[in-house]
């Protein structure tokens, strides 16, 4: 500069000058991001030998290779100009790292949109969800099931809705509600009035009714029977016929004729009354 006689003063250490003829500090041209510039008097970068190293960052006019260590949250390779933000389903939990690592099962890592860095520390997985691993975000226990539980690791690990009940919607915490009468719902039933499937769900079978939330259907009493599935009530269950006998619980239709020699009126149960 101006009156510094016929000593130079070099350019500081995370500066650096290849033009000769400077009058200022401020003229000189501060280190390249990713890069670090140790030494007064630089004319150039020394791209072989000072790159940002890895688990670090660098960013324009950095002076020394460890000045600004990896944040937490975010990975640093080597050549980084700032912190890398740990990408959904991962998380970082230690600064200077030059990676970040999978969310573990049982968690989930979703990150802030714009944050300068990701997820420091894994979210528990809510209940009536699961994580199976590297999630960002949660999975919905399927329909047909609810779970209280947290960091639940796969689906299978979500509970079947319990007998008599229904679990319309997924991501359950509890059940929906009872089985409509008609309808016998064992267990895993996704709807009040479940057609039949692998889990036994079922409309209520012939020969027997089925009241709202029923665990177990009502064989037709004596004296009756019920063609049809899909009975409500006893009173769905018709007399049996005159002439004809009804002597078992459950049946789909008369067990026969009456014996010859007897007359058998309606809601008759012996051949022989």
């Amino acid at each position: 500069p101006k009156g510094s006689g016929a000593t130079p003063v070099p350019c500081p250490a995370g500066r650096f000058s290849s033009v000769t003829g400077l009058s200022a500090e401020t003229q000189c041209t501060e280190c390249r991001a990713g890069f670090y510039c140790p030494l007064p008097g630089q004319t150039q970068v020394d791209e072989d030998n000072h790159e940002c190293p890895e688990g670090y960052y660098c960013p324009v006019g950095t002076e020394q290779a460890h000045s600004f260590p990896c944040k937490a949250g975010a990975k640093c390779p080597a050549g980084q100009e700032k912190p890398v933000p740990c990408a959904g389903g991962t998380f970082q939990s230690q600064a200077g790292q030059t990676s970040c690592l999978s969310c573990p099962s049982g968690k989930y890592c979703d990150p802030v949109e714009g944050e300068e860095v990701g997820v420091i520390t894994p979210t528990d997985c809510p209940a009536g969800h699961y994580c199976e691993g590297g999630n960002t975000t949660p999975q919905q226990c399927p329909a047909g099931t609810k779970s209280l539980a947290t960091q639940l690791t796969h689906a299978d690990n979500c509970t079947l809705c319990p007998a008599g009940r229904f679990c319309a919607q997924p991501g359950r915490t509890v059940d929906s509600g009872s089985c409509l009468a008609g309808f016998y719902c064992q267990q895993g039933a996704k709807q009040s009035d479940p057609p039949e499937d692998d889990l036994g769900n079922k409309p209520c079978p012939a020969g027997s009714y089925c009241l709202a939330g029923t665990t177990t259907p009502t064989p037709c009493p004596l004296g009756t029977y019920r063609g049809g599935t899909g009975g409500r009530s006893g009173a769905d269950c018709v007399d049996c016929d005159v002439g004809k006998y009804c002597n078992q619980l459950g049946l789909t239709e008369p067990a026969g004729d009456c014996s010859a020699g007897y007359y058998c009126v309606s809601k008759n149960t012996e051949p022989t009354p």
